[in-house]
Formats: C-alpha cells, structure tokens, sequence
C-alpha cells in the first residue's frame, strides 16, 4: 500500500511538472501572437501607433546554464540544462530534446524565490577562481521545488559546520586574496599573501574584519535579511560568460515577489477605526441631546 501511494506521489509530480512546461508552451506562442498583432498595427499606423512596454518586448529568457556536482571533496564539476524562465516558473531540462516533450528536470515556483544574486569567494570557495564571474545564486522556498531525480543537489549554503552569531548575522570565518575592503571601518580586507582574518554573513554577505568581533566593537550593522536561511535552498548556477551571468541576474532579480511585511495587520486593523469614530460621535450626540433637555 506504501508502495503504491510512493508511486503515485512520484507520478502526480511528474505530471504537474509536464504540466508547467505546456503552461510555458502556451504563453510562448501567446506572447509570439501577441508580438504579430503589434507588428500588423504598427505597420497599419506608423504614425500614431501605441507604445509599449520595453520588458514585454524582451524576448523570454532561456538558454544553457551549468548546475554543479559534487564529484570528490576538493573540486566539483559543472552539468549543463536547458533552462527557460516562465512568468511563473523556472524550468530545467536535460536537453533541448526533452524540452520538446514538455520533460524537464526541475522545476522552481517563481513565487517562492527570495534572492538571486552573483557569487564570493566565500560561496564557491571549492570552484576554479576564473569561473567565479561566471556563477550566479538563486535562494528559495523548499517547498518551491519540484524534481525528478536527486542526483544533482544544490550545495548547501556557506558549507560550514559551524557559524558566529552576532546581531542576527550568522558570520563564516574566511580570507581574502583579492581586493575588498572591510564594510565595518572601510579598511582594505585582502592580501595576495597574508590576507587579514575576515568575517562573511552567510544571509546578507556583508564582510569585515574579525577583529571588530574579537574586540566586541559596536561597528558591524546588524542583519538586513528577514527571511529564514535555514529553510532556504540554494542552487548555483554557471552562465557561459560574465555578460550572460549579469543577464540572468538582472532578469530574474525583477521576478522576485516583493511581498512588503505588516500588509495584513494593516488590512486587519483598518476597520476597527470607523468603529471607535462612530461609537465616539454617537456619545457626543446623546450628551448634547441630554444638555438640550435640561436647558428647556
């Protein structure tokens, strides 16, 4: 009976997951019809044809990115998938064979990404220098991944066993050996040779040197970062140059959800204003309705 529900747990992410790829068919050749109508009335009226909008225009975002795995301790290697950005989702392909038949690898729910931004030293520390440009990072909910297989698992944030704690940071220690500079005193944090002790937010990247945290010095700001890195996942991924990397970074970083805090109390508490207002003019006319009987 396990068995038989395991299966048909795999089965039902399968088929949504073939179902997001036609989703994303469709709103293709939606978006092409779209762009065949424009073009007709714009050459129907040349003069005073409509504008639009300049990221409607783009062409929708897909191409080959390199996933990593973990081949021995020390270095691992790069697997390439087809990758095409939806409005809603993020899909991965082996090839673009598989594409074709609505097959993808994973599939990540735009919905559920926190932060997409480039690479440190710190985060890579086991890939080759000369590909650190080229490698980018994309943070979501667990819950907003879907997989076929488990053979390729994104590496674990910061991949430290232990971290220091301090005003919501959670710091990996870590050396510089090109140029940065210190965010707590602006004083340089590198050294080809003999780079000072240094300090990394795994949350918000922010980098200082670790003597302002021997010394208890009140310099470092605290955390900016408000969602849970813990329950966070992380993929790297690898673009096949730096421009492409600044690409995909800049394009997917306008899908992230902007979901600003406190927007529910507010909705909540907005109607108990007109409440008291009500409640305190209803008390005003019953005072003056009493004082206009004694007066007459």
């Amino acid at each position: 009976m396990q068995a038989q529900l395991a299966d048909e747990s795999v089965m039902r992410v399968e088929l949504q997951m073939a179902l997001d790829s036609k989703d994303s068919d469709i709103e293709q050749l939606r978006s092409l019809l779209n762009s065949i109508n424009v073009h007709s009335l714009e050459s129907a009226s040349m003069s005073s044809g409509p504008e639009f909008d300049t990221d409607e225009s783009l062409p929708r975002l897909e191409g080959w990115l390199s996933l990593p795995v973990r081949n021995n301790t020390k270095r691992f290697g790069w697997e390439r998938k087809y990758v095409v950005v939806s409005s809603k989702k993020i899909l991965f392909y082996n090839s673009e064979q598989d594409k074709e038949l609505s097959n993808p690898y994973m599939v990540l729910d735009i919905d559920k990404l926190f932060h997409v931004r480039s690479v440190t030293q710190t985060d890579v520390y086991r890939a080759d220098a000369k590909e650190i440009p080229r490698i980018f990072q994309i943070l979501y909910a667990n819950e907003g991944e879907s997989k076929k297989e488990q053979e390729v698992e994104p590496l674990p944030i910061g991949e430290k066993s232990s971290y220091i704690c301090h005003k919501g940071h959670e710091f990996i220690p870590t050396l510089y050996h090109f140029p940065t500079n210190c965010e707590a005193c602006t004083k340089p944090l590198w050294n080809m040779f003999k780079p000072p002790p240094a300090l990394e937010c795994r949350r918000c990247h922010i980098k200082c040197h670790k003597d302002h945290m021997d010394k208890k010095e009140e310099v470092i700001a605290p955390c900016k970062v408000n969602y849970d890195v813990s329950t966070a996942k992380n993929l790297l991924l690898l673009a096949s140059s730096q421009e492409e990397q600044q690409k995909w970074v800049s394009r997917l970083v306008k899908k992230i959800p902007k979901k600003p805090p406190g927007t529910e109390c507010s909705h909540r508490s907005s109607p108990r204003i007109p409440v008291k207002v009500q409640t305190s003019q209803s008390m005003r006319r019953t005072s003056r309705q009493l004082q206009a009987g004694k007066t007459s």
